[in-house]
């Protein structure tokens, strides 16, 4: 398959909500839209072209999921260079301005890493790379 295509990804999810929907249902408004204001900040100062990605991705219906992929080693750290860029920065911002322990949802201490699940789209989106979409299974008991 790497022969015809740079990287290989799980199948794209199609929802009625949007990404950005989505997270607000798992960690809440607030702090999806805080979160979401640091993410955008960091990617703006470190990398400003994925910046209308990022927008597009969050009110995309479709995307995704599970950021797993194949790939060739280039693309690999490419990709990796590009997360990275801002995502440790972005993480130690919102653990240094926010008492997770305060906030009542199950799913608070995932935030960061449910916004980082949205970046393999971006990324994607904005980079001109040949895509194999394959089904993921899920097995029981293994």
């Amino acid at each position: 398959i790497l022969r015809e295509y740079d990287i290989i990804v799980a199948e794209n999810i199609h929802s009625r909500l949007s990404a950005s929907c989505w997270q607000m249902m798992l960690s809440g408004w607030e702090l999806e839209r805080f979160v979401d204001e640091i993410f955008r900040r960091h990617i703006a100062l470190k990398q400003p072209n994925y910046l209308d990605a990022f927008d597009h991705v969050a009110n995309a219906f479709t995307g995704f999921q599970y950021e797993i992929f194949i790939t060739r080693r280039k693309i690999f750290d490419d990709y990796c260079a590009w997360i990275f860029s801002f995502l440790l920065d972005v993480t130690e911002e919102v653990l240094a301005r926010t008492n997770l322990r305060q906030i009542d949802n199950p799913r608070k201490y995932r935030v960061v890493s449910f916004f980082a699940e949205r970046l393999l789209t971006v990324w994607l989106w904005k980079n001109p790379v040949r895509i194999k979409k394959l089904p993921v299974m899920f097995r029981s008991g293994v």
